[in-house]
């Protein structure tokens, strides 16, 4: 019984194509609705004739990912990638697959298009682009932590802390390179670009309303994967940290502005009432830990970034006539001293209700206490 593999019978709805003329097939859904299945399926339905030999409606495919490794793990080789009977011919050294009637499908990856310019296609099944908000998740765009998935995997170097900003980076770096004329040439074809970033589809918005999820985990288990995942519901809205405080700027008529060694995200900020840039920036440099200096009538700003920026040695030390050495140490009085610290802000995650975090130090017995308040929404992760 050949019954498992006849997709038409088993496919959902969403994993159909058009019932029309159609040019670009577009396929939203989640982790787990079939895209690559789909994907695969009409590939498949395209090259293949009535019999193994016999030729298909397509005879030349592209395959694109965003990197090679994708491409072949994920649509050829994945769970969901071409189906196991009548599998075609893995070429490794030509990165293509070859059907037993003369079909091909040819890898490409989205961080190498120059490649895509001599090869020419009857259809191409082209995948996502995303990248999980991770620790160096532009390393491997397409890794993911879920502890139920057998594909679960950190990307290259991660340390697996949780990072928005690199998300963000990740599609302003994708959105700029392809915004570029010399990197996204207009066709003389169809007087369009060679990528449509206007038609450019992101994984992954969920279609659950957020925060219920991903806070509701009695209800949605893999809400506790949201933190690291690629999920774009909650941070879409997220501004740059540089872009806040431009725009901190440019209201005061404040143009002369360096932000480029500026970085972090901004999810929410609130300023209540009428007051100075200086006063505005405070809350923002007190949270993100930045700067602010003049050179030669630019206002540049930068993160304080936790490395020595000099190294003093004993020859540029001066000698105190009162202490006798060229070094002294000295300690607070323990009645000036706290050891337990605390941050009231907005908890994103949770409907922007109010949260007050607190770090004690170990055998912590002073009763002082340094409490900041900042109106910035901030993530618990």
């Amino acid at each position: 019984m050949a019954l498992p593999y006849l997709f038409d019978f088993w496919a959902m709805p969403h994993q159909v194509p058009p019932d029309c003329d159609w040019r670009a097939w577009v396929i939203l859904g989640g982790r787990g609705a079939g895209k690559t299945r789909a994907g695969a399926e009409w590939v498949r339905s395209i090259v293949e004739g009535v019999t193994p030999n016999a030729a298909g409606a397509k005879r030349r495919i592209g395959l694109v990912a965003e990197t090679y490794e994708q491409a072949r793990e994920i649509m050829v080789f994945g769970f969901g990638g071409i189906p196991p009977d009548r599998r075609p011919k893995w070429i490794a050294g030509r990165r293509m697959l070859e059907w037993p009637n003369g079909a091909t499908a040819q890898l490409f990856s989205a961080q190498d298009p120059e490649a895509l310019r001599g090869p020419q296609f009857d259809a191409v099944w082209v995948d996502e682009l995303g990248c999980a908000a991770i620790d160096k998740g532009t390393n491997q765009p397409n890794k993911f932590l879920d502890p139920k998935s057998s594909e679960s995997q950190l990307p290259h170097y991660s340390n697996g802390m949780h990072d928005d900003v690199v998300q963000m980076q990740y599609l302003r770096a994708m959105n700029d390179h392809f915004d570029e004329p010399q990197n996204n040439p207009i066709s003389v074809e169809y007087d369009g670009p060679m990528v449509d970033m206007a038609r450019a589809h992101v994984w992954a918005w969920d279609a659950r309303p957020f925060p219920y999820f991903p806070a509701t985990t009695s209800l949605w288990s893999d809400g506790v994967n949201y933190a690291r995942g690629h999920w774009l519901n909650g941070r879409a809205s997220a501004r740059s940290l540089a872009d806040v405080v431009k725009d901190i700027g440019a209201r005061s008529g404040v143009t002369q502005i360096d932000v480029s060694q500026l970085h972090g995200i901004v999810r929410g900020y609130i300023v209540d009432d009428v007051r100075s840039a200086r006063a505005a920036l405070q809350p923002l440099m007190t949270a993100h830990g930045f700067e602010a200096v003049e050179r030669n009538g630019v206002l540049v700003f930068f993160n304080r970034m936790g490395v020595p920026a000099a190294q003093v040695t004993d020859d540029t030390l001066a000698m105190d006539n009162k202490q006798g050495t060229d070094l002294s140490l000295s300690r607070a009085p323990q009645a000036e001293t706290t050891g337990r610290v605390q941050l009231a802000d907005i908890d994103g995650e949770a409907d922007y209700q109010g949260k007050l975090s607190e770090a004690v130090q170990p055998d912590e017995q002073t009763l002082g206490v340094s409490r900041s308040e900042v109106p910035l929404v901030l993530s618990g992760a």
